[in-house]
């Protein structure tokens, strides 16, 4: 069996390829929308997240609660896409010393089972595909709207250039 492989300019990476990661806005705005909720009907829940440092928990929990939820409305509207996306790259990484309190807090606890102590561990890293995932909203927006692409090598029978 013979293969014959695309010229260089016709090849496409791995990495350019259109796949599964990252999604558009809408599941972001809906992931932001659903956790600035949680933050405003169970504070109690992301307490335990603020840093000492800052007194009171619970302003800051609403504030946060607050913010998300305005970058999943400007996430929504398409004139302030890119600035929203923007945004929630900057809240993904303000909260990040959250997830660690947590972590310290849960590996501190006699109560915290091992499992709640991997997770919040494992919940670190996760910030940098979330700040990934906001980046590619802005560039999306930033590019403008994807045009129909021709792939290399085919003939579309019908489709005017």
């Amino acid at each position: 069996m013979s293969t014959i492989s695309a010229a260089p300019e016709q090849r496409t990476r791995w990495w350019h390829r259109r796949t599964w990661w990252p999604p558009g806005w809408a599941p972001l705005a809906a992931l932001l929308a659903g956790a600035g909720v949680a933050h405003w009907v169970l504070p109690a829940a992301f307490e335990s997240l603020v840093p000492p440092q800052l007194g009171a928990p619970t302003p800051w929990v609403l504030g946060s609660g607050a913010l998300e939820i305005a970058c999943a409305a400007g996430l929504a509207a398409p004139r302030t896409r890119a600035a929203a996306a923007l945004a929630c790259a900057a809240l993904f990484v303000a909260v990040f010393p959250g997830n660690v309190q947590m972590a310290v807090t849960a590996l501190g606890s006699e109560h915290a089972s091992a499992w709640y102590q991997a997770g919040t561990l494992a919940r670190l890293p996760l910030q940098v595909p979330l700040v990934a995932w906001a980046w590619s909203v802005r560039r999306r927006v930033a590019r403008g709207p994807r045009q129909e692409s021709v792939r290399p090598g085919f003939h579309n029978a019908g489709v005017k250039h």
